[in-house]
């Protein structure tokens, strides 16, 4: 997935990079993660994400349940 690179949120985008290549070239990335849990017979449970075992990076890994890279492109 392309990143858009500006120098802050809402200002125009520089150029567009591969987003796992950012921090790299000391480029801030933000990322959204999600857990989640459910509550049944008044005690609460986590829901607990597993990286599937042919994922090249961390396989069979515990993970978050959800998660991307969190981007923002100014409409102007």
């Amino acid at each position: 997935m392309l990143y858009p690179v500006s120098a802050s949120y809402g200002l125009p985008v520089f150029f567009s990079l591969e987003r796992a290549a950012a921090p790299y070239f000391g480029i801030k990335a933000y990322g959204v993660h999600m857990n989640g849990y459910i509550e049944k017979d008044e005690k609460k449970y986590l829901w607990i994400g597993k990286r599937s075992e042919s994922k090249p990076t961390y396989p069979g890994m515990l993970d978050h349940l959800v998660a991307g890279g969190l981007v923002i492109i100014s409409e102007g």
